[in-house]
């Protein structure tokens, strides 16, 4: 009999649809507002009614805490899409 350990990060290496997927449900818990079919990746933050910096501030706080990451207080600021989240977190996922 072989015993086998694996020992897996949390997200490292992770399929790209399981981050998509836990970044859309952020989002959509931010912004309550919204359902699932009006979600779109692409729609810049100046279309959504209540993206204001304390939104902002969830968002990115959400997806460091979910992911156990950091973003750069740069990059951070400069994030205007749920795309731009996407982007950031699996570029910082896969540099890991």
């Amino acid at each position: 009999m072989k015993i086998i350990f694996i020992y897996k990060l949390p997200f490292f290496g992770m399929d790209s649809t399981i981050v998509e997927d836990e970044i859309k449900k952020i989002f959509l818990n931010v912004f309550a507002e919204i359902s699932e079919s009006e979600f779109n990746w692409n729609i810049p933050h100046t279309e959504y009614e209540n993206w204001d910096s304390f939104a902002h501030l969830r968002l990115v706080s959400q997806i460091e805490k979910k992911f156990n990451l950091q973003f750069e207080f740069d990059d951070s600021i400069n994030l205007n899409s749920a795309s731009d989240f996407l982007k950031l977190t699996l570029k910082i996922l896969n540099s890991s």
